[in-house]
């Protein structure tokens, strides 16, 4: 329910960005219509799921639904994402936080429950890379 964004926008002058329930493209374009907001914030939904910037803004610019990230991408984009996150913050505080991230990248993956056993339980930067490494071995590009 989107009434309140929309009541806020018509209430002042200054842009309002709406956020709640944008999973897609094609909801960020219904937040968008029904708000007559500046622009969309997208918070859970892109937890695990960097893609969903991608799908937005195509989905806003062009009304083009992309296909989704492939197995292959996903656990490629876990594993970068990290990396990224251990040399920002340190390998353990990066193994610790990206279990929640993996979750979502792991949404709908074959065999996802096992991995994500795996991955809950492992420790260093090095058990994850090797497990997801591993994973991918298992998936098609």
């Amino acid at each position: 329910d989107w009434r309140a964004i929309a009541e806020v926008v018509a209430a002042v002058e200054i842009p309002v960005w709406g956020n709640g329930d944008v999973v897609d493209g094609p909801s960020a374009a219904r937040l968008l219509a029904e708000t007559n907001a500046a622009g969309v914030a997208i918070g859970r939904a892109a937890m695990g799921n960097p893609f969903i910037f991608h799908e937005v803004t195509t989905y806003l610019a062009t009304g083009a639904v992309v296909a989704p990230p492939t197995e292959a991408e996903r656990l490629t984009m876990c594993r970068r994402h990290l990396h990224m996150l251990a040399e920002e913050k340190g390998e353990a505080v990066a193994v610790r936080q990206m279990r929640t991230h993996a979750i979502g990248y792991l949404r709908g993956l074959r065999n996802s429950a096992a991995l994500r056993r795996e991955l809950m339980r492992a420790e260093t930067l090095a058990r994850w890379d090797e497990l997801l490494m591993k994973a991918l071995s298992f998936v098609t590009v």
